[in-house]
């Protein structure tokens, strides 16, 4: 078992140097290898499914355009880990910034009525308008 390790261990950092040289088939194998380990390492981070999702395409994106700075005397496995809590991590903090934000927003924007004044209010313009009503009717 551990030599079998080794080996798909040293196939997998031949295929991500594979993939900082553009080839899309060692991307596709890395792809098909790592997405559902990837997707669950996300989904550690992020209850959201759809945000999941992105996250794992961004991630996928992120290898494809830094390949090329893997370092195969290290382990593709835990490099693709890494980027991936990055990327988990900091879709989390822009989720709770945006949450906080809309809600300092919200307390900003929230206008506080105090509904006793205003009913006071209505009730003066009622009387008004009453009174106003009575003066045009008739003695009788």
């Amino acid at each position: 078992m551990h030599a079998d390790l080794s080996v798909t261990r040293s196939e997998e950092r031949a295929l991500m140097v594979a993939v900082g040289r553009g080839d899309r088939a060692a991307f596709t194998r890395i792809h098909t290898r790592f997405r559902p380990l990837v997707h669950r390492w996300v989904r550690q981070y992020l209850a959201d499914a759809g945000l999941a999702e992105e996250v794992v395409q961004d991630v996928f994106l992120e290898l494809w355009m830094i390949a090329d700075r893997f370092d195969p005397s290290h382990s593709a496995i835990a490099w693709i880990r890494t980027i991936t809590q990055r990327r988990a991590i900091d879709r989390l903090r822009k989720s709770r910034a945006d949450r906080d934000r809309d809600l300092r927003i919200g307390a900003r924007d929230l206008e506080l009525v105090d509904h006793a004044s205003v009913e006071r209010a209505e009730s003066v313009l009622d009387r008004v308008e009453l009174g106003r009503a009575l003066r045009t009717l008739p003695p009788r």
